[in-house]
C-alpha cells in the first residue's frame, strides 16, 4: 500500500520527544510505501530525521514562516488556535500533488489540525474567512495551478484517508478549563467548544479516527455515531528503551528469565554494603559537577513549556518533593526536557533540583535515575514518561489521570497516588523496600512487551489501514 503520512507542526518526528509520529512511521514503513510530508515553523530539523528519510520512499518539508502562521490565527478566528496556525496553501496543494504523483492509497493524518487539508462541510466555514471557504474547503479533492489559480480537475476521490488526533482536543480543553482560573480558562472554554464543532465538522467527512486510549475513544464515538474511532496505543521500541546493562543480574536465576526480562530484578535502590556508591550520570551542570554517592534519583520529564508538564513539576515540587526530603535525605529531583518555563527554572538550585532543559539522549537520565515520577493531574491520550520507563526496567509513581489510558494494575506494575501525602509515601516505599522496587520495575518491562511493543501494535494499526473507508 501506498501511504501518504502528513504531519504538522511542530511534529517532526524524534525519538526524545513527540514520539508517536518517529514511532508509527517506522512501522509503518516495513510493509508499506510511506511517502511523507511535514509542515514546519522552525528550520532547524532532528537529527533523528535522517533515520526517517531512510525509510520513507519519499519526504517533502515545507516551511512556513512562524509570523504567517500566527497571522493565520488573526484570519480564521473560528478556527482553533492551533488548527489555523497549521493552515498552508502550499502544504494543501503539495498533498494532493502527491496524491496524484504517487497514485496514494491512503492518506494518514497525524493530527486533527492535519484535516484543515481536506475538504471540510460547509456548516464550519460560515463564520470563516471566504477565501478559506473558496479554496480550502472545496467539496472535492483538487489540484490548482497556482500561477493561473485555476482550479484542475478532481484527483483522489478514492483515496482513503484516516486522521490520527492522538487526544481527543476537545475533552483536553475541557479538562485544562476546569483546571485553571481567570483569565486563561476562558481560553481554554472557547477552544474546547471551537474543537468539538471542528471534531464535529471533520467527523462528517472521514470516518476513521485514531487514538490512543479508550478514554478518548468513548468520548469522540458519542460525537459521530457513524464514525469509527480505533485504538492504537502510543507504541514503545523495546529495544532502544531496553533495561540497563549495568543493571543486569549474572545469577542463574536471571540468566533463566526471558532475554528482554534480564536485569530488571534486581535493579532495587537498597543498596548491599557489596554495593560500589553510584556517581550522578549526568556529568555538569552550569560548569559545576555533581558529585555522586548513596543519591536516589528521581525523574520528570517532558516538553517542559506546556501547561500540563509545568502544572505536574510544580505540583510535585511544592507538595510532594518536601514531605519525601524530610524521610529521604539524600534525594534529588531532575526535570529533563526542552524549553523550560520560567517559573520551573527558577526552582534549579543545583543540590537537590535540577532542571537539564534539553538533552540528547533520555534513556541516559532513565536509565541512571531510581524512579520516574508522572504527577500530571491535566491530560489526555497516554503518556510516553511512563512507557519508556516502564520498557528501561524502572519504576513508576504516577497520579490516576497521569496513568490514565494505559493497562496497568495499581502495585503490580505501577504505584499510582493522587493526594501529595499518598504519592510521597509511594516513592518512600520504593526507595526503602527492595522486593516492592523490583516487582514494579519487572511487571512495568513485561507490560511494555506484551502491550506496546513496535510488533504488538503494528499488527493493531495494520487491522485498521486495511479497513478503512475511502474519503467522502
Amino acid at each position: 500500500m501506498k501511504i501518504l503520512f502528513v504531519t504538522p507542526p511542530p511534529y517532526l518526528p524524534n525519538r526524545l520527544h513527540r514520539n508517536r509520529s518517529f514511532d508509527l512511521i517506522r512501522i509503518l514503513a516495513k510493509k508499506h510505501e510511506v511517502h511523507l510530508l511535514c509542515l514546519t515553523t522552525k528550520k532547524e530539523i532532528h537529527e533523528e530525521f535522517n533515520e526517517i528519510k531512510k525509510v520513507c520512499k519519499s519526504v517533502k518539508i515545507i516551511y512556513q514562516n512562524p509570523l504567517k502562521s500566527m497571522l493565520n490565527c488573526l484570519r480564521f478566528p473560528f478556527l482553533p488556535a492551533e488548527v489555523a496556525y497549521c493552515y498552508s496553501e502550499k502544504a494543501k496543494w503539495e498533498i494532493q500533488k502527491i496524491i496524484k504523483s504517487q497514485k496514494i492509497d491512503l492518506v494518514y493524518l497525524k493530527r486533527l489540525r492535519s484535516a484543515i487539508y481536506l475538504p471540510q462541510p460547509k456548516t464550519l466555514l460560515e463564520k470563516c474567512h471566504s477565501e478559506l471557504v473558496e479554496e480550502s474547503f472545496s467539496t472535492e479533492l483538487v489540484d490548482r495551478d497556482p500561477s493561473t489559480r485555476r482550479f484542475a480537475p478532481s484527483v483522489g476521490m478514492t483515496t482513503k484517508v484516516v486522521v490520527d488526533t492522538t487526544d481527543a482536543m476537545s475533552m483536553f480543553y475541557f479538562r485544562m478549563y476546569r483546571s485553571h482560573s481567570l483569565p486563561k480558562n476562558l481560553f481554554y472554554l472557547w477552544q474546547a467548544v471551537l474543537y468539538k464543532r471542528f471534531e464535529k465538522s471533520t467527523m462528517e467527512k472521514i470516518k476513521n479516527w485514531i487514538v490512543c486510549s479508550q478514554n478518548d475513544q468513548e468520548y469522540l464515538q458519542k460525537l459521530g455515531t457513524d464514525v469509527n474511532v480505533h485504538v492504537v496505543s502510543n507504541p514503545v521500541d523495546v529495544n532502544y528503551f531496553s533495561p540497563p546493562r549495568s543493571s543486569f543480574s549474572t545469577s542463574k536465576e536471571s540468566r533463566s528469565l526471558p532475554r528482554h526480562l534480564r536485569g530488571v530484578a534486581s535493579f532495587s535502590p537498597s543498596r548491599s554494603g557489596a554495593t560500589p556508591p553510584r556517581r550522578s550520570p549526568f556529568g555538569y551542570l552550569r560548569g559545576e559537577k555533581i558529585r555522586g554517592g548513596h543519591d536516589n534519583f528521581l525523574l520528570f520529564r517532558g516538553l517542559m513549556d506546556k501547561p500540563v508538564n509545568i502544572d505536574a513539576a510544580l505540583f510535585f515540587i511544592r507538595s510532594i518533593f518536601p514531605i519525601v526530603k524530610k524521610r529521604i535525605k539524600n534525594v534529588k529531583l531532575y526535570i529533563v526536557g526542552p524549553k523550560p518555563a520560567e517559573v520551573i527554572r527558577k526552582y534549579n538550585d543545583g543540590k537537590s533540583i535540577f532542571v537539564t532543559g534539553f538533552v540528547q539522549d533520555i534513556r541516559k537520565y532513565i536509565k541512571e535515575t531510581d524512579i520516574s515520577i508522572c504527577p500530571v493531574r491535566i491530560a489526555s491520550g497516554t503518556r510516553f514518561k511512563i512507557l519508556q520507563s516502564w520498557s528501561m526496567g524502572r519504576p513508576v509513581v504516577s497520579t490516576t489521570i497521569g496513568a490514565e489510558g494505559l493497562l496497568y494494575e495499581k502495585d503490580k506494575n505501577i504505584a499510582i497516588a493522587d493526594s501529595p501525602k499518598e504519592f510521597a509515601k509511594e516513592i518512600i516505599s520504593l526507595l526503602k523496600n527492595k522486593t516492592r522496587y523490583d516487582t514494579l520495575a519487572k511487571n512495568g518491562r513485561k507490560t511494555a512487551v506484551a502491550q506496546y511493543s513496535f510488533k504488538v501494535i503494528s499488527q493493531k494499526l495494520e487491522r485498521v489501514i486495511q479497513n478503512v473507508k475511502c474519503f467522502k
